[in-house]
Parts: structure tokens; sequence; C-alpha cells
């Protein structure tokens, strides 16, 4: 329970700008956190922001199936190994 309200503090320190590793010191020094869970957190715990930008890098499986056959054929054609 104590991790749940750490991530959430932290999520909103990050959410008003605040650095992350100084978010993340704050936060496990006030609920005296030992290293495990500050490196855990600091690699887990993103800002909105942060996380919304990266969903808009996700591509569906059959996009991902588009884009992979089309790199594969422009590669072999380019380097003459496809009729």
């Amino acid at each position: 329970m104590i991790f749940e309200k750490a991530a959430a503090d932290i999520r909103y320190l990050l959410d008003r700008g605040y650095p992350q590793k100084s978010a993340v010191g704050f936060v496990c020094a006030h609920y005296r956190l030992d290293i495990k869970a500050r490196y855990l957190l600091s690699r887990t715990v993103l800002s909105h922001e942060v996380s919304g930008n990266g969903r808009q890098n996700f591509y569906p499986a059959k996009e991902l199936k588009k884009i992979a056959s089309l790199s594969w054929l422009q590669y072999h054609y380019r380097h003459g190994k496809y009729p």
C-alpha cells in the first residue's frame, strides 16, 4: 500500500514539473523506502505527459506486419537480392 502511495506522490510531483531524481528522492525519504524501492520507482513512474507520448509510438500488430514486410522488401531490392 505504501508503494502505491509513493508512486502516486511521485507522479503528482512529476506532473508539476519537478525533476525526476528530486521527486523520487523526496518521496522515498518521506516513506522511508529502501534503495531497491527507490530504483524501481525511478524506472517505472512517469509523468502523464511522458507516458502519453510513449503510447503514440505503438502500432497494432497488423501495422507492424505491413511495416516489417515493406522494410524487408526494400532492403532486398536495394541490395539486389530480390528479383
